[in-house]
Protein backbone atom coordinates (compact mmCIF):
# COMPACT_ATOMS: atom_id res chain seq x y z
CA UNK A 1 0.00 0.00 0.00
CA UNK A 2 1.50 3.38 -0.94
CA UNK A 3 2.70 5.57 1.89
CA UNK A 4 0.73 8.80 2.33
CA UNK A 5 2.26 11.84 0.76
CA UNK A 6 3.70 14.46 3.09
CA UNK A 7 1.09 17.14 2.38
CA UNK A 8 1.36 20.59 3.89
CA UNK A 9 -2.03 20.18 5.49
CA UNK A 10 -1.29 16.83 7.08
CA UNK A 11 2.40 16.97 7.92
CA UNK A 12 2.01 18.85 11.17
CA UNK A 13 3.77 17.15 14.04
CA UNK A 14 0.84 16.20 16.26
CA UNK A 15 1.20 12.99 18.26
CA UNK A 16 -1.66 13.20 20.71
CA UNK A 17 -4.38 11.43 22.58
CA UNK A 18 -7.08 12.92 24.71
CA UNK A 19 -10.37 12.55 26.50
CA UNK A 20 -13.50 14.66 26.02
CA UNK A 21 -15.95 15.79 28.68
CA UNK A 22 -18.88 13.41 29.04
CA UNK A 23 -21.34 15.87 27.57
CA UNK A 24 -19.35 16.47 24.38
CA UNK A 25 -20.56 14.72 21.24
CA UNK A 26 -17.67 13.94 18.95
CA UNK A 27 -18.44 14.83 15.40
CA UNK A 28 -15.46 12.84 14.15
CA UNK A 29 -11.84 11.87 14.52
CA UNK A 30 -10.09 12.19 11.20
CA UNK A 31 -6.65 10.80 10.56
CA UNK A 32 -4.51 9.35 7.78
CA UNK A 33 -2.73 6.18 8.81
CA UNK A 34 -0.41 4.14 6.64
CA UNK A 35 2.52 3.93 9.13
CA UNK A 36 2.34 3.09 12.85
CA UNK A 37 4.65 3.81 15.77
CA UNK A 38 4.58 1.05 18.38
CA UNK A 39 4.21 2.39 21.89
CA UNK A 40 5.32 -0.20 24.39
CA UNK A 41 2.55 -2.07 26.20
CA UNK A 42 3.55 -0.42 29.46
CA UNK A 43 2.03 2.86 28.25
CA UNK A 44 -1.31 1.53 27.07
CA UNK A 45 -2.20 -1.53 29.12
CA UNK A 46 -2.09 -0.38 32.76
CA UNK A 47 -5.49 -0.57 34.51
CA UNK A 48 -7.37 2.70 34.78
CA UNK A 49 -9.03 3.95 37.98
CA UNK A 50 -12.33 4.42 36.13
CA UNK A 51 -13.36 1.80 33.63
CA UNK A 52 -14.32 3.22 30.26
CA UNK A 53 -15.08 1.51 26.97
CA UNK A 54 -12.19 1.55 24.51
CA UNK A 55 -12.33 1.18 20.75
CA UNK A 56 -10.27 -1.32 18.85
CA UNK A 57 -8.21 0.60 16.31
CA UNK A 58 -5.04 0.21 14.33
CA UNK A 59 -2.04 1.39 16.39
CA UNK A 60 -0.87 4.83 15.35
CA UNK A 61 1.91 7.05 16.68
CA UNK A 62 -0.65 8.66 18.93
CA UNK A 63 -2.86 7.05 21.49
CA UNK A 64 -6.48 6.99 20.40
CA UNK A 65 -9.43 9.12 21.54
CA UNK A 66 -12.31 6.69 21.92
CA UNK A 67 -15.14 8.16 19.79
CA UNK A 68 -18.56 7.78 21.42
CA UNK A 69 -20.41 9.27 18.46
CA UNK A 70 -19.86 10.18 14.80
CA UNK A 71 -16.37 9.26 13.71
CA UNK A 72 -14.29 9.10 10.58
CA UNK A 73 -11.17 6.98 10.72
CA UNK A 74 -8.62 6.07 8.09
CA UNK A 75 -6.76 3.03 9.49
CA UNK A 76 -4.25 0.86 7.72
CA UNK A 77 -6.23 -2.36 7.03
CA UNK A 78 -3.07 -4.46 7.24
CA UNK A 79 -2.06 -3.18 10.69
CA UNK A 80 -2.71 -5.30 13.82
CA UNK A 81 -5.54 -4.26 16.12
CA UNK A 82 -4.90 -3.14 19.68
CA UNK A 83 -6.82 -1.49 22.51
CA UNK A 84 -5.48 1.86 23.69
CA UNK A 85 -6.24 3.54 27.00
CA UNK A 86 -7.66 7.04 27.18
CA UNK A 87 -5.88 9.92 28.83
CA UNK A 88 -7.38 11.40 31.99
CA UNK A 89 -7.94 15.11 32.38
CA UNK A 90 -4.90 17.16 33.35
CA UNK A 91 -6.36 17.67 36.85
CA UNK A 92 -6.58 13.89 37.40
CA UNK A 93 -3.40 12.77 35.64
CA UNK A 94 -0.89 12.31 38.49
CA UNK A 95 -1.52 8.62 39.12
CA UNK A 96 -1.68 7.97 35.37
CA UNK A 97 1.74 9.61 34.85
CA UNK A 98 3.37 7.94 37.86
CA UNK A 99 2.19 4.46 36.90
CA UNK A 100 3.60 4.73 33.40
CA UNK A 101 6.86 6.40 34.37
CA UNK A 102 7.59 3.81 37.03
CA UNK A 103 7.25 0.85 34.68
CA UNK A 104 10.45 2.10 33.04
CA UNK A 105 13.77 0.98 34.43
CA UNK A 106 14.74 3.68 36.91
CA UNK A 107 16.74 4.58 39.98
CA UNK A 108 14.83 4.41 43.24
CA UNK A 109 14.94 8.19 43.74
CA UNK A 110 12.68 8.69 40.71
CA UNK A 111 9.72 7.70 42.88
CA UNK A 112 10.54 10.62 45.15
CA UNK A 113 10.74 12.96 42.15
CA UNK A 114 7.26 11.85 41.10
CA UNK A 115 5.74 12.26 44.56
CA UNK A 116 4.70 15.87 43.91
CA UNK A 117 1.16 16.67 42.87
CA UNK A 118 0.14 18.34 39.60
CA UNK A 119 3.02 16.64 37.79
CA UNK A 120 2.09 17.69 34.25
CA UNK A 121 1.84 21.39 35.06
CA UNK A 122 4.98 21.28 37.20
CA UNK A 123 6.91 19.50 34.42
CA UNK A 124 5.77 22.01 31.82
CA UNK A 125 6.82 24.94 34.05
CA UNK A 126 10.18 23.28 34.78
CA UNK A 127 10.92 22.71 31.08
CA UNK A 128 9.87 26.28 30.31
CA UNK A 129 12.39 27.41 32.92
CA UNK A 130 15.14 25.24 31.39
CA UNK A 131 14.46 26.83 28.01
CA UNK A 132 15.05 30.22 29.64
CA UNK A 133 18.23 28.93 31.28
CA UNK A 134 16.76 28.50 34.77
CA UNK A 135 16.36 25.58 37.15
CA UNK A 136 13.08 26.05 39.01
CA UNK A 137 13.70 23.85 42.04
CA UNK A 138 10.62 25.09 43.87
CA UNK A 139 8.40 24.15 40.92
CA UNK A 140 9.66 20.57 40.61
CA UNK A 141 11.79 19.55 43.62
CA UNK A 142 14.41 17.03 42.53
CA UNK A 143 17.19 15.46 44.59
CA UNK A 144 19.08 18.31 46.26
CA UNK A 145 22.90 18.27 46.24
CA UNK A 146 24.28 16.53 49.28
CA UNK A 147 26.27 18.49 51.83
CA UNK A 148 27.50 22.07 51.46
CA UNK A 149 29.15 23.90 48.58
CA UNK A 150 32.88 23.20 48.88
CA UNK A 151 35.84 25.41 47.95
CA UNK A 152 39.48 25.62 48.93
CA UNK A 153 41.98 28.48 48.91
CA UNK A 154 45.54 28.23 47.70
CA UNK A 155 47.89 31.18 47.39
CA UNK A 156 45.04 33.60 47.95
CA UNK A 157 43.03 32.12 45.06
CA UNK A 158 39.66 30.46 45.63
CA UNK A 159 39.06 27.25 43.72
CA UNK A 160 35.97 25.14 43.23
CA UNK A 161 36.66 21.96 45.17
CA UNK A 162 36.53 18.85 42.98
CA UNK A 163 34.94 17.01 45.89
CA UNK A 164 31.94 19.27 45.35
CA UNK A 165 31.04 17.32 42.20
CA UNK A 166 30.03 14.24 44.19
CA UNK A 167 27.17 16.19 45.77
CA UNK A 168 25.27 15.85 42.48
CA UNK A 169 25.90 12.13 41.86
CA UNK A 170 22.51 10.96 43.16
CA UNK A 171 20.48 13.30 40.95
CA UNK A 172 22.61 12.51 37.91
CA UNK A 173 22.21 8.79 38.57
CA UNK A 174 18.42 9.14 38.34
CA UNK A 175 18.67 10.85 34.96
CA UNK A 176 21.22 8.34 33.70
CA UNK A 177 18.98 5.43 34.70
CA UNK A 178 16.17 6.41 32.32
CA UNK A 179 15.72 5.02 28.82
CA UNK A 180 15.42 8.10 26.63
CA UNK A 181 13.59 6.30 23.83
CA UNK A 182 10.92 5.23 26.31
CA UNK A 183 10.79 8.74 27.73
CA UNK A 184 10.29 10.18 24.23
CA UNK A 185 7.44 7.76 23.62
CA UNK A 186 5.94 8.71 26.96
CA UNK A 187 6.14 12.36 25.94
CA UNK A 188 4.28 11.76 22.69
CA UNK A 189 1.75 9.51 24.40
CA UNK A 190 0.85 12.22 26.92
CA UNK A 191 1.37 15.16 24.58
CA UNK A 192 -2.19 16.58 24.84
CA UNK A 193 -1.80 16.94 28.60
CA UNK A 194 1.46 18.84 28.15
CA UNK A 195 -0.08 21.00 25.43
CA UNK A 196 -2.87 21.93 27.83
CA UNK A 197 -0.32 22.84 30.52
CA UNK A 198 1.69 24.99 28.11
CA UNK A 199 -1.55 26.59 26.87
CA UNK A 200 -2.30 27.64 30.45
CA UNK A 201 1.03 29.47 30.42
CA UNK A 202 0.01 31.33 27.25
CA UNK A 203 1.79 29.21 24.64
CA UNK A 204 0.41 27.82 21.39
CA UNK A 205 0.75 24.05 20.75
CA UNK A 206 3.42 24.58 18.10
CA UNK A 207 5.54 26.59 20.52
CA UNK A 208 5.86 23.69 22.94
CA UNK A 209 8.21 21.73 20.66
CA UNK A 210 10.52 24.74 20.30
CA UNK A 211 10.58 25.29 24.06
CA UNK A 212 11.52 21.67 24.73
CA UNK A 213 14.24 21.63 22.09
CA UNK A 214 15.61 24.95 23.39
CA UNK A 215 15.83 23.47 26.89
CA UNK A 216 17.79 20.51 25.52
CA UNK A 217 20.04 22.80 23.47
CA UNK A 218 20.87 24.86 26.58
CA UNK A 219 22.10 21.72 28.32
CA UNK A 220 24.09 20.53 25.30
CA UNK A 221 25.74 23.95 24.92
CA UNK A 222 27.26 23.80 28.41
CA UNK A 223 31.08 23.58 28.19
CA UNK A 224 32.91 20.65 29.75
CA UNK A 225 35.58 22.11 32.04
CA UNK A 226 38.14 19.57 33.23
CA UNK A 227 40.67 22.09 34.60
CA UNK A 228 40.30 23.55 38.11
CA UNK A 229 37.77 26.38 38.15
CA UNK A 230 38.74 29.64 39.84
CA UNK A 231 36.15 31.51 41.87
CA UNK A 232 35.77 34.93 43.44
CA UNK A 233 33.61 36.15 46.28
CA UNK A 234 32.57 39.77 46.10
CA UNK A 235 29.66 39.34 48.53
CA UNK A 236 27.95 36.31 50.02
CA UNK A 237 27.73 34.32 46.79
CA UNK A 238 30.65 32.87 44.83
CA UNK A 239 31.14 33.78 41.18
CA UNK A 240 33.30 32.37 38.42
CA UNK A 241 36.41 34.46 37.86
CA UNK A 242 36.38 33.71 34.12
CA UNK A 243 33.86 36.17 32.61
CA UNK A 244 32.97 33.63 29.91
CA UNK A 245 31.89 31.14 32.56
CA UNK A 246 30.14 33.75 34.68
CA UNK A 247 28.23 34.86 31.56
CA UNK A 248 26.69 31.42 31.06
CA UNK A 249 23.03 30.74 31.79
CA UNK A 250 22.19 29.87 35.43
CA UNK A 251 21.33 26.33 34.27
CA UNK A 252 24.74 25.95 32.63
CA UNK A 253 26.58 27.30 35.68
CA UNK A 254 24.70 24.75 37.78
CA UNK A 255 26.00 22.01 35.49
CA UNK A 256 29.56 23.33 35.83
CA UNK A 257 29.24 22.97 39.60
CA UNK A 258 28.22 19.34 39.06
CA UNK A 259 31.61 18.61 37.47
CA UNK A 260 32.74 17.46 34.02
CA UNK A 261 31.88 13.78 34.46
CA UNK A 262 28.32 14.47 35.65
CA UNK A 263 27.80 17.15 33.00
CA UNK A 264 28.91 14.73 30.31
CA UNK A 265 26.51 12.03 31.57
CA UNK A 266 23.62 14.49 31.54
CA UNK A 267 24.54 15.70 28.06
CA UNK A 268 24.70 12.12 26.75
CA UNK A 269 21.17 11.51 28.03
CA UNK A 270 20.01 14.87 26.71
CA UNK A 271 21.36 14.08 23.24
CA UNK A 272 19.70 10.65 23.32
CA UNK A 273 16.37 12.24 24.24
CA UNK A 274 16.71 14.93 21.57
CA UNK A 275 17.45 12.33 18.90
CA UNK A 276 14.54 10.14 20.04
CA UNK A 277 12.10 13.07 19.96
CA UNK A 278 13.24 14.18 16.52
CA UNK A 279 13.20 10.60 15.22
CA UNK A 280 9.59 10.12 16.30
CA UNK A 281 8.73 13.51 14.85
CA UNK A 282 10.28 12.54 11.51
CA UNK A 283 8.61 9.13 11.49
CA UNK A 284 5.21 10.72 12.03
CA UNK A 285 5.51 13.85 9.90
CA UNK A 286 2.54 12.61 7.85
CA UNK A 287 0.24 12.42 10.88
CA UNK A 288 -2.46 14.85 11.95
CA UNK A 289 -5.34 14.43 14.39
CA UNK A 290 -8.41 16.63 14.45
CA UNK A 291 -11.52 16.14 16.57
CA UNK A 292 -14.71 17.83 15.35
CA UNK A 293 -17.31 18.44 18.08
CA UNK A 294 -20.84 19.27 16.96
CA UNK A 295 -21.76 20.45 20.47
CA UNK A 296 -19.94 22.10 23.36
CA UNK A 297 -16.26 21.29 23.73
CA UNK A 298 -13.53 21.55 26.34
CA UNK A 299 -11.41 24.56 25.43
CA UNK A 300 -8.33 22.95 27.02
CA UNK A 301 -8.38 20.17 24.41
CA UNK A 302 -6.34 22.04 21.84
CA UNK A 303 -6.78 19.43 19.08
CA UNK A 304 -10.55 19.95 18.94
CA UNK A 305 -12.48 21.91 16.33
CA UNK A 306 -16.08 23.09 16.38
CA UNK A 307 -18.48 21.96 13.68
CA UNK A 308 -19.59 18.87 11.82
CA UNK A 309 -17.42 16.24 10.16
CA UNK A 310 -18.87 17.12 6.77
CA UNK A 311 -17.56 20.67 7.14
CA UNK A 312 -14.09 19.60 8.26
CA UNK A 313 -13.68 16.93 5.61
CA UNK A 314 -12.87 19.42 2.86
CA UNK A 315 -9.93 20.78 4.86
CA UNK A 316 -8.10 17.45 4.93
CA UNK A 317 -7.29 17.13 1.21
CA UNK A 318 -7.63 13.35 1.36
CA UNK A 319 -6.12 11.43 -1.54
CA UNK A 320 -8.29 8.62 -2.99
CA UNK A 321 -5.14 6.99 -4.40
CA UNK A 322 -3.49 6.44 -1.03
CA UNK A 323 -5.99 7.00 1.80
CA UNK A 324 -8.54 4.63 3.30
CA UNK A 325 -11.47 5.83 5.40
CA UNK A 326 -13.57 4.19 8.10
CA UNK A 327 -16.81 6.09 8.78
CA UNK A 328 -18.90 5.15 11.80
CA UNK A 329 -21.53 6.80 13.95
CA UNK A 330 -24.79 8.57 13.18
CA UNK A 331 -26.32 6.89 10.09
CA UNK A 332 -27.18 10.20 8.39
CA UNK A 333 -23.63 11.49 9.02
CA UNK A 334 -22.18 8.28 7.58
CA UNK A 335 -24.30 8.64 4.43
CA UNK A 336 -23.43 12.31 4.03
CA UNK A 337 -19.71 11.75 4.45
CA UNK A 338 -19.76 8.76 2.13
CA UNK A 339 -21.43 10.88 -0.56
CA UNK A 340 -18.74 13.53 -0.18
CA UNK A 341 -15.98 10.94 -0.41
CA UNK A 342 -17.52 9.38 -3.49
CA UNK A 343 -17.59 12.84 -5.06
CA UNK A 344 -13.84 12.99 -4.36
CA UNK A 345 -13.43 9.75 -6.36
CA UNK A 346 -13.05 7.40 -3.40
CA UNK A 347 -14.03 3.90 -4.47
CA UNK A 348 -16.27 1.60 -2.40
CA UNK A 349 -13.24 -0.45 -1.32
CA UNK A 350 -11.55 2.65 0.09
CA UNK A 351 -14.45 3.57 2.40
CA UNK A 352 -15.72 1.32 5.18
CA UNK A 353 -19.07 2.30 6.69
CA UNK A 354 -20.50 1.29 10.05
CA UNK A 355 -23.85 2.61 11.27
Amino acid sequence: MPKPRNKAGTSKFILALGTLAAFAVIGGVIYQSQVATDYGPEYISLPQPVAEPVNLVAPVPEAFIAPPADTILTPDPSAPVTAVAKLPSIDNSDEFIRDRMLVMKHAAELEQWLSSDDLVRRSASYVDGLARGLTLHKVLPLTAPEGSFATHTEGGIIWLNAGNYERYDTAVEVIASLNMQSLAQMFHFTRPLLESAFAEMGYQPRQMDGIILQALDNILATPIIVEPIQLKRESVAYKFTDPNLEGLLPLQKQLLRAGPANTQRIQEQTLALQEALLRLRSDASWFKLTVHCSRSQDASMVWQRSGYVTSGLAQLALDPKSDHVLVCGNPQMVDDVYALLRAQHFGPRSVIREK
